[in-house]
């Protein structure tokens, strides 16, 4: 009976170590479950000031403290750069939608100088991944001229024409500032506002998306101008070997 008693104890004590064991491993992992990436001021933002990706610190909150509809997920980081606060955020404080001055309309978007014009887009899948501060170059399709000889020494009938659709770059690099039912909104200089809408309403435009700030493809026409006809067995192991 003595040597009972201690073996009673010594069960009862390990019982208890290995609940407490997993009430704390159960604690832990719930603690990395239950949480929201929300965003949070990473320096002091003054009033009326636009908010600049720079001044947004991803940080994890307790969904417990997490209030929806107030709160702005980390994924919504681009969508606020540029908006203005309606009042001083203090550093270290997260950024709510009442922090943000929603009501502004859209002519707050127009750099100076320049024109905010809708570019309309033959269906693309790229359109639905498109978001605001994306940088896309356009291309067209368009109907070329195409020049062939037709072998006669004959100087009228010595060359033959025909028309060809071939697509090509004609605006290398534009940023979007809102996308919206197949089309994204530019803000551009005066001649270009209009040269984004008379291409709107005359070729079918589709987007390139382009990696941000890169300056190895600026260029109009970047990438030559290809036809369906260009894209032959023979043409591309040509083109590969150059």
């Amino acid at each position: 009976m003595k040597n009972t008693i201690p073996l009673v104890l010594a069960v009862l004590l390990g019982l208890a170590a290995a609940f407490s064991v997993n009430k704390s491993l159960n604690r832990a992992s719930g603690k990395n479950e239950d949480t929201e990436m929300v965003v949070f001021a990473s320096v002091k933002i003054e009033k009326n000031k636009p908010i600049s990706k720079g001044e947004c610190k991803p940080t994890s909150i307790s969904k417990k403290a997490y209030l929806p509809g107030r709160h702005i997920p980390a994924s919504d980081i681009p969508r606020i750069s540029g908006l203005k606060t309606s009042h001083a955020i203090p550093k270290g404080s997260p950024i709510l939608y009442d922090d943000l001055q929603t009501d502004a309309g859209q002519s707050d978007l127009v750099g100076v100088g320049e024109f905010v014009v809708a570019v309309k887009f033959r269906d693309s899948p790229l359109m639905s991944h498109l978001k605001p501060n994306d940088e896309i170059a356009i291309a067209a399709m368009q109907n070329v001229q195409v020049r062939e000889e037709t072998g006669e020494t004959d100087e009228t009938r010595k060359y033959r024409y025909r028309t060809e659709r071939r697509l090509s770059v004609l605006f290398p690099c534009e940023k979007v500032l809102d996308v919206s039912n197949g089309s994204i909104l530019v803000s551009a200089p005066p001649e270009k506002a209009l040269q984004l809408v008379t291409a709107s309403q005359n070729f079918p435009l589709y987007p390139l998306l382009r990696r941000t700030d890169d300056m190895s493809n600026m260029d109009v026409g970047v990438g030559g101008s290809v036809s369906w006809e260009d894209l032959t067995v023979d043409k591309l192991k040509l083109s590969s070997k150059d």
